[in-house]
């Protein structure tokens, strides 16, 4: 019964987002709320679901990038970024921000990784004097392609132990799919927003 209960909350969640009556934000905790009232889950389980470290994380990733915009050490970054691409254009640019972006993302949460890299990505945009959206998101792609260690995303540590898995098994498997994301990357963007 309780399986029940949490496929037609889920669905409800996804239902309600979807329709726009609601931010998934909203609707998820309604749906925690109505879980708890159910039974399914005691208040105390909710509330130690609760990863505050990641929460943390996130939130200072926030601030950092928006004082990294303000201070100007976004600015300072991306014409790091842009020396370093040897002056080769949108696509050295993307490279390298896109690279910047997997090599954060493996060390921190891909949120995190995101939230510090956009500030980046829109001063790299704007000194090239191109549209910032394919630059968003390469570094929304590129946070998402974590795939070298079991830190840099959740489900990468869930089945780290269960499976079995060395820490050199996900570099194995995992460098071949970066390779593949970040060229993929580098050149379906551009050619998508015609840059």
């Amino acid at each position: 019964l309780k399986s029940c209960i949490v496929g037609v909350i889920g669905l409800l969640i996804v239902a309600v987002a979807g329709a726009g009556f609601l931010p998934i934000l909203q609707a998820s905790l309604v749906g925690v709320v109505a879980l708890v009232a159910f039974g399914v889950l005691t208040a105390t389980e909710a509330r130690n679901a609760i990863e505050l470290d990641t929460i943390i994380v996130i939130a200072a990733s926030f601030a950092l990038g928006a004082a990294m915009d303000k201070s100007g050490l976004a600015a300072v970054a991306a014409r790091l970024v842009l020396d370093v691409s040897g002056g080769s254009g949108v696509h050295g640019a993307l490279l390298g921000l896109v690279l910047a972006t997997v090599v954060t993302t493996e060390l921190i949460t891909n949120n995190a990784a995101a939230a510090l890299l956009f500030p980046i990505a829109f001063a790299s945009a704007q000194q090239l004097g191109v549209d910032p959206r394919p630059f968003a998101i390469a570094v929304a792609v590129a946070a998402s392609n974590s795939f070298l260690t079991p830190i840099g995303y959740q489900t990468n540590t869930m089945v780290y132990g269960p499976g079995g898995y060395r820490f050199f098994d996900y570099v194995r498997v995992g460098l071949p799919l970066t390779i593949t994301t970040v060229i993929t990357t580098v050149i379906v963007i551009p050619w998508w927003w015609g840059l």
